[in-house]
């Protein structure tokens, strides 16, 4: 998997096929029950990749078809297709980076309300902000070496404008609760109108837990209320 030479990167028949043949022989099981196109590919023709996936279905090799950082754009070639390939190949759900902070960014905006429109699941990657939407970063002090965002040098850029205000908002409202920031973050963002399960990311055990308990908690009208005056801060 060089990702440069034709049959060993993007989205081309032979490299997916080869490539989930590959992913089945190293996980030793008969099948993908969700296969993602990590990215746009847009030097192979949609078709080939599209029908790739449909033999692998057929063959009951994946289950589930599903893209990640696409646009509203990509969305919609590939939906035009479907009637070429049937439910085969309908794309299922879309792993777009998001959070409540910063929303979908500028890369991929719209998808969010296009995928709840035509009955998608956004699953939402970063949706802790890369560690931001956590009350490790409310105190500068606390971060250092193995945070992301102190490696990457990124803490005080992130932190600028109303954003400090906004995270100081929410972890008052938190701590108000009885939740953790992180918890507040993921419950608001799952009831959002065509939101799939996130994928927080953790560093231990406590912090899966932690991101684990948010399923369990279900804010009111004036709980997501609040939480949107915050957000609205600036």
């Amino acid at each position: 998997m060089d990702g440069r030479s034709p049959n060993h990167g993007g989205l081309s028949r032979g490299n997916i096929l080869d490539s989930v043949r590959a992913c089945l022989d190293r996980l030793q099981t008969d099948r993908i029950d969700l296969l993602y196109f990590h990215r746009f590919d847009a030097s192979e023709p949609p078709e080939e990749s599209l029908s790739a996936v449909d033999g692998l279905v057929r063959q009951d090799l994946v289950r589930y078809f599903a893209v990640s950082n696409f646009t509203v754009a990509n969305l919609k070639l590939y939906q035009r297709l479907e009637a070429d390939f049937g439910v085969r190949c309908r794309v299922q759900a879309v792993q777009n980076r998001f959070d409540i902070l910063h929303g979908e960014g500028n890369r991929c905006p719209g998808v969010l309300e296009y995928v709840a429109r035509a009955g998608l699941s956004f699953v939402a990657y970063g949706p802790l902000a890369r560690g931001l939407l956590t009350a490790r970063h409310l105190d500068p002090a606390k971060a250092g070496p193995g945070d992301r965002l102190y490696d990457e040098s990124a803490l005080d850029r992130d932190m600028a404008g109303p954003v400090r205000d906004r995270l100081l908002g929410l972890a008052a409202l938190a701590c108000e609760w009885d939740l953790e920031l992180s918890q507040l973050a993921l419950v608001h963002l799952m009831a959002l109108p065509g939101m799939g399960p996130p994928i927080p990311s953790a560093s231990s055990v406590e912090q899966l837990e932690s991101n684990a308990a948010a399923g369990r908690v279900e804010f009111t009208d004036d709980q997501r209320a609040q939480v949107r005056a915050v957000l609205e801060t600036r």
